[in-house]
């Protein structure tokens, strides 16, 4: 037979781990999420009226340049353009007077050899009737 006490085993007792005691916990507020940072808006500069009708009338010439007889118009319509985008660069410069005067200059210059070229036609039809 074996050599056990009455029937136990030889393994020695379980022995218990120490335990080791927690903390006290300490009362923490519950982590709220910050909000993120946004720069306040910033405000655009206002735009004249003359700004956005040297624009308009820059871009109607540019447009309608090539109509015949049309185009005498849209020269005049581009004048007025031009000196309402000058009027507005000096109260308050910006990119929407600076486009208009980009527009009217381009369509005055395109108006105006439209005009030329409806003139040379013009006058060459009236040279060619034989009478």
């Amino acid at each position: 037979m074996d050599n056990n006490n009455n029937g136990q085993n030889n393994q020695q007792p379980y022995q218990q781990q120490p335990q080791y005691q927690q903390p006290p916990q300490q009362y923490q507020q519950p982590y709220q999420q910050q909000q993120p940072y946004y720069p306040p808006p910033v405000q655009a500069a206002p735009t004249s009226g003359k700004a956005i009708a040297g624009l308009v009338f820059g871009i109607l010439g540019l447009v309608f340049f090539w109509i015949p007889y049309f185009n005498i118009a849209i020269l005049i319509l581009c004048v007025v353009g031009l000196i309402l985008c000058i009027g507005a660069q000096k109260v308050s410069p910006g990119g929407v007077a600076t486009a208009g005067l980009v527009l009217c200059i381009v369509g005055l210059a395109l108006s105006a050899i439209g005009a030329i070229w409806c003139t040379i036609a013009a006058v060459s039809v009236c040279n060619t009737v034989y009478w």
